[in-house]
Parts: C-alpha cells; sequence; structure tokens
C-alpha cells in the first residue's frame, strides 16, 4: 500500500507554491517533510489531508483518489497538545506511537537535535 503524490500544482494569487511536485510514501513508515520557509510543506501537508484542493495533479492511495484524506495521519508544526514535553519525549512518543524499536542516536544527529534535548516544545523555535 503507498500514497502517491504526482505532479501537484498549487498556486496563491498567481504564485506557484507547488510546481509539480511528486512523492511516493510507503505504508508503514514516518515521513518528515524539510525544507525552507515559503518551500510548500506545510500547503504539499494539507493538499494530501484533503484541507486545500491542488490546482493540478493526482493523489492517489493505492491507486484510488477517494477517501485519501482518511488514510494519512498528518503532525502539523504547530501541535499544543505536547508543549510541556521535552523534544526528546515527543521524538520518542511517535516512535512508540508508530511502532518501532529505533534509537533515536541516528535520527537525533542527522536533525542537529543533541544540544536541544532538554527543551520544552513551548519554548523551541517553530521551524
Amino acid at each position: 500500500m503507498e500514497l502517491i503524490v504526482k505532479d501537484i500544482v498549487k498556486k496563491y494569487n498567481g504564485v506557484n507554491v507547488l510546481d509539480g511536485v511528486s512523492a511516493t510514501f510507503k505504508m508503514g513508515y514516518c515521513y518528515l517533510l524539510l525544507g525552507q520557509n515559503g518551500a510548500g510543506k506545510s500547503t504539499l501537508s494539507k493538499c494530501i489531508a484533503g484541507d486545500v484542493k491542488p490546482d493540478g495533479g493526482s493523489i492517489l492511495f493505492n491507486d484510488s483518489s477517494q477517501y485519501v484524506h482518511e488514510q494519512v495521519a498528518l503532525q502539523y508544526q504547530f501541535f499544543s497538545s505536547y508543549q510541556h514535553l521535552k523534544i526528546r519525549e515527543v521524538m520518542t512518543l511517535f516512535i512508540t506511537l508508530m511502532n518501532k524499536k529505533n534509537d533515536l542516536g541516528e535520527l537525533y544527529e542527522i536533525l542537529g537535535l543533541p544540544t536541544y534535548d532538554h527543551i520544552l516544545l513551548k519554548n523551541a523555535s517553530g521551524g
């Protein structure tokens, strides 16, 4: 099972925010969208979740465009439910929810997070 995003286009006020974005997301994995401010991460997420209608392209789950939003779970940048947890605690929570036995060490190094372990999520930068 997989989610296929193909050639997604989204414009706001005539400005291309997404210009032919394509990706394949396999079931059972956790994906993280990284990019600069204004790169279109939130817009792409909202298109996948069904909150925003793309101007072009297709989003398919198992070769069907129906009910895609019912098959996808997204965690947006602003999630106040976890504001009193430390960054490491939030990462551990999501690994537990996904039933993964991964060690956070490698992920932390890739994302450059070791020096931020102790910071409460509410005090961290949104980016």
